[in-house]
């Protein structure tokens, strides 16, 4: 088998050179949008093939794509890059005078609702066996099905098309990309000598923040052992520093609670003697006026924050895009997943990752403090994974 990458302004264009150099027997396997090239004067978007010819396989095409209407990998990339676009323009202009977020945001719903219409109209892509099904039981954990179709093939590649290969061969192979996914070394210090560590924690209502929170503080393998602090900017709910409050008696980690940036610099100040400084922001919708801006504010006073992002496994892959697109404003380094024993469909972590690229740092997996914390591994989606097969 004998594989070559073709470019051209549109798919057909690609094939054709493809069929001009290997034949009519080319066989597609993997077609993608790349972006602007200058070839094409910078201004012409291009497209990427992937295809393969083998006399052996001569009449004998049992499901690796051929010629058909181009697949658009990139739908899904595109409509989170365009929803982010959309959001970054508009979120410093949110204020309880402008409505005119609402009807945005409105607009931007009807615009995933019409592209994931459009992506389950496309025609569902072909393998042989044991490929075929392979790909169906990723599609049942959650992964979307441009991005399984993508390892699938990339699988069928390295087996070099074999069709007599074990199925666990494959799934060891998509795995071990899965789990190369999630090495981005999020949990390396960025700190210089004699400097907290600072370290804000944000998220929509209910994600379970201040949880989280409390495991990382006490969590033996995290900051358990060092020297942490809290402090509670959320001034907005009753009683809402009152879970830290108990939590602090009980474990020994001094929390605070402030209502203004004020209070905010000098807590900051008296706190430089601590090795990490958690921050719980406010649980409220990153839709409400002015949050993300408050939010903002805080951050601008501190030197290099790292932020995390708390996102549900029990959202849907729109709330997590929309969600993830307001909260992009503020720059995360990585994401914590919240209630992934509660989700039966695992799999859309891995779809955020890639269509987002930020890393997962911490998976949260159930209620008890500190145990059910863990670090960002793809081992343990895949043992997710397993327990869906």
């Amino acid at each position: 088998m004998k594989l070559k990458t073709y470019y051209g302004k549109t798919q057909q264009e690609a094939m054709n050179l493809a069929k001009e150099e290997l034949g009519q027997d080319v066989i597609m396997l993997e077609t993608r949008e790349i972006g602007k090239d200058k070839s094409f004067g910078g201004k012409q978007n291009f497209v990427q093939i992937t295809v393969a010819v083998d006399k052996e396989l001569n009449g004998y095409r049992p499901g690796i794509q051929k010629i058909k209407p181009a697949r658009n990998n990139s739908l899904q990339q595109k409509s989170f890059g365009e929803y982010y676009s959309t959001i970054t323009r508009d979120a410093d202009q949110v204020s309880e005078s402008n409505p005119a977020i609402a009807e945005e945001l409105t607009f931007l719903r009807h615009e995933l609702n019409r592209l994931n219409h459009q992506l389950r109209k496309l025609t569902t892509p072909e393998f042989p066996e044991p490929y075929s099904k392979v790909f169906e039981q990723l599609l049942r954990t959650g992964i979307s099905e441009d991005l399984a179709a993508r390892f699938v093939r990339r699988a069928f590649l390295l087996m070099d098309g074999k069709n007599d290969i074990a199925k666990d061969k494959i799934f060891n192979t998509i795995k071990y990309e899965i789990c190369a996914l999630f090495n981005k070394e999020a949990l390396s210090e960025k700190t210089g000598k004699g400097k907290p560590r600072v370290i804000a924690v944000v998220g929509p209502t209910g994600v379970g923040k201040t949880t989280a929170i409390m495991k990382l503080a006490v969590h033996p393998e995290f900051y358990g052992k060092k020297k942490t602090a809290i402090i509670s900017t959320d001034s907005y709910r009753v009683a809402s520093a009152e879970p830290l409050k108990t939590f602090s008696k009980i474990a020994s980690v001094p929390v605070i609670s402030i209502s203004s940036t004020n209070d905010f610099v000098q807590q900051i100040e008296r706190l430089a003697n601590y090795e990490i400084i958690l921050i719980d922001t406010p649980g409220r919708s990153p839709y409400f006026p002015n949050y993300i801006q408050e939010l903002k504010s805080y951050f601008s006073i501190i030197d290099s924050p790292e932020v995390l992002l708390v996102l549900s496994t029990t959202a849907d892959m729109e709330d997590l895009f929309l969600t993830t697109g307001m909260y992009l404003t503020l720059n995360p380094t990585g994401i914590i997943f919240t209630k992934v024993d509660e989700t039966s469909r695992p799999g859309k972590i891995i779809s955020m990752m890639v269509e987002v690229g930020l890393p997962v740092v911490f998976f949260s997996d159930g209620q008890m403090v500190p145990n059910n914390l863990r670090e960002g591994k793809g081992e343990f989606i895949w043992e997710k994974f397993q327990e869906i097969w």
